[in-house]
């Protein structure tokens, strides 16, 4: 493989669309092509398309060459805009599509008066006051109006939308069952029964798993989701296109740990200690850590001096390392898994065991050990033996494993689905989700809007609120625990012999856990990487945490090697911004097949983040926050490019 930096200097910038119908995000560059100018008469078109808005006519020529206007006040046609893909109208106004980029317009009542008010869409509809979008992959609806011109979305997966005075309706993509929508999320009713179709009863290999949040099964998939809005910039964020945090999935482990038999353990949210539930309070384990994980086999934590991960010896009361690198860790039953760039490994209690090669991901509970694919995203289950997987599905955006089935979220997270090991078949169990949980007490998931956590009713679209958002959820055999979103309390729920169902409080309050929110979080200074880029900087790149450096890249973006860092590094800085102090590099990676690689890493050359929550120490620089690769799937390098 070879490694080179970026030359090219003087680049013209790239606009990139990020999801879909994003007011404001939409630059008015359409020129000619837009639909507007040109109010003379003209002589009469054959029309594809003609609505109405109040007392006007609007039809769109034939050939879609020009949208043209007829009042009640006079007998002729007017040209009122240019080349448009359709025309959409109703009380809120007249509205057009752009031929070439999709992106809608709202017309002014002007001739030359044409405003971008959006992105391209599947389909859109106009009532009396709003208009209603349906994203390019049917994954939510949208609307937007005068009044509020932001794109909230209202609704999940549709095939159609349309509207009707005052109404909007969709139908739903599996079903073609009818709903209308009510005007404020989640307020969708079902106005027409739902047909059988062969995605209700079966859906193997790609598990788009289905709505949770909506239990009527008639109303549009997924409705209500959550508003498009991009983050705002951050010196630690990643590519708009990158996963998020929001998955507690291997990359991103979870700050609450659990075994099947309750005992439960939590990090600080400062990292400064994992504390265990003793009766009626909390007993402190271990200094500082970066993750914790938990099962029959015992208690680990990842400590963030050396990146290795340790065992608990409740005898001893000591921290025991384990031989072997750094990686990402499952436990389940008396096995201890860890993903490499070399592959996965399996410990039981003396030596690491090599079982199986790449991955991009790793998945246990009861059911078994799961592995995704680093270049299909395809989910396979180890069958016991070393190199011996079986692949069962599809890519997903992430999966939960519980004592008995495999759970996966659809890549757009609009689905949950349902592996069954003894037929093979994936079956979708509900809509759309932030996370999904799972173990012996069963399957949770969190709404994407509110964060409210749901249960699985054991039946599709079946699902029963049990709870508010959380910081972290963990699931035993018995019970569901939530860590409150200030980390200051830990609570479970109890659903048990008929009782009540309830949240309790988890012994007293976590110790510490009352600290301001502002307070520095914990990050390792080491430097893992030094390179000196042309113009003289020493940037450095420190092993950090899950929130920047090396900790944070190496897992989520599968970049494992100082040289890949180097080679970025080596050339002229790309991007220059906030006064010189943060720095942008590009490199290509290549190999001996041929394929090629873009890398982009982002450097914070001074003393602290721009938010002042990390500061290297007095004439130190923070060095790199994040590195990437583009245009692959999360922005997570292929494993050729550790080699």
């Amino acid at each position: 493989m070879s490694l080179l930096p970026h030359r090219g200097r003087g680049r013209p910038t790239a606009l990139r669309r990020i999801g879909a119908l994003l007011a404001g995000a939409v630059v008015a560059s359409l020129l000619t092509a837009a639909p507007a100018l040109a109010d003379e008469p003209e002589p009469p078109v054959p029309m594809v398309s003609v609505v109405s808005v109040a007392d006007s006519q609007y039809g769109l020529a034939a050939d879609r060459s020009a949208v043209y206007q007829r009042s009640s006040a006079g007998p002729g046609w007017n040209r009122v805009g240019g080349p448009a893909k359709d025309i959409y109208a109703g009380g809120a106004g007249l509205f057009a599509t752009n031929p070439d980029t999709g992106d809608l317009y709202r017309y002014d009542g002007t001739p030359q008066g044409w405003t971008p008010i959006g992105g391209p869409g599947a389909d859109f509809a106009v009532t009396d006051d709003r208009v209603y979008g349906l994203a390019p992959d049917q994954s939510g609806i949208y609307q937007w109006s005068q009044d509020a011109p932001v794109w909230t979305r209202i609704g999940g997966r549709a095939k159609d939308i349309y509207a009707n005075g005052a109404d909007l309706f969709a139908t739903d993509p599996d079903t073609g069952a009818v709903s209308r929508y009510g005007g404020e999320p989640p307020a969708w009713t079902a106005v027409s029964p739902a047909a059988p179709s062969e995605a209700q009863r079966r859906i193997r290999q790609r598990p788009a798993p289905a709505q949770h949040e909506q239990p009527q099964p008639q109303a549009p998939q997924g409705a209500p989701l959550s508003t498009p809005t991009t983050p705002p910039a951050s010196e630690i964020s990643d590519p708009p296109n990158g996963p998020s945090d929001r998955t507690p999935d291997a990359d991103h482990p979870s700050d609450l740990a659990v075994t099947a038999e309750d005992d439960l353990y939590v990090l600080a949210a400062d990292h400064s200690a994992v504390w265990k539930r003793n009766g009626t309070q909390w007993d402190a384990i271990s200094s500082r850590a970066t993750a914790v994980y938990a099962g029959r086999l015992g208690v680990f934590m990842v400590d963030p001096d050396t990146g290795l991960i340790n065992k608990y010896n409740s005898e001893a009361k000591r921290w025991d390392p384990i031989g072997g690198g750094t990686g990402q860790f499952a436990v389940t039953g008396g096995s201890l898994y860890r993903l490499t760039a070399d592959g996965i490994g399996e410990w039981r209690g003396d030596t690491w065991t090599r079982i199986g090669g790449p991955a991009e991901n790793i998945y246990a509970g009861g059911a078994g050990l799961f592995a995704t694919d680093p270049i299909t995203g395809e989910i396979r289950k180890y069958d016991g033996e070393p190199d011996r997987w079986t692949e069962v599905g599809g890519p997903g955006a992430a999966f939960a494993v519980s004592d008995k089935h495999l759970y996966g979220l659809t890549p757009d997270r609009t689905a949950v689905h349902q592996w069954n090991d003894d037929t093979g078949d994936w079956t979708r169990i509900g809509g759309p989700a932030e996370n999904i949980y799972a173990g012996g007490a069963g399957l949770f998931a969190t709404d994407p809007i509110t964060g409210k956590i749901r249960k699985y009713d054991g039946e599709p679209d079946r699902w029963t609120e049990v709870g508010g958002p959380g910081a972290s959820f963990a699931v035993s055999d018995k019970h569901l625990y939530g860590l409150t979103p200030d980390r200051t309390a830990v609570y479970q729920w109890n659903d048990e012999d008929g009782t009540e169902a309830r949240w309790t409080p988890v012994a007293d309050g976590l110790p510490g856990a009352a600290a301001p929110a502002s307070r520095t979080p914990f990050w390792n200074k080491n430097v893992k990487c030094s390179q000196t880029d042309p113009d003289g900087r020493k940037i450095p790149t420190r092993l950090g945490n899950h929130e920047l450096g090396w900790n944070h890249f190496t897992g989520r973006h599968n970049i494992r090697q100082c040289k890949v860092i180097d080679a970025a590094l080596a050339g002229k800085v790309d991007k220059v911004e906030q006064n010189g102090t943060r720095l942008t590099y590009l490199g290509k990676a290549f190999n001996s097949s041929g394929q090629v690689v873009d890398i982009t890493v982002i450097v914070q050359y001074a003393q602290a983040t721009a938010d002042n929550r990390y500061d290297a120490g007095p004439g130190q620089k923070i060095g790199v926050i994040t590195a990437y690769c583009n245009k692959v799937k999360n922005n997570k390098c292929p494993n050729w490019v550790n080699q």
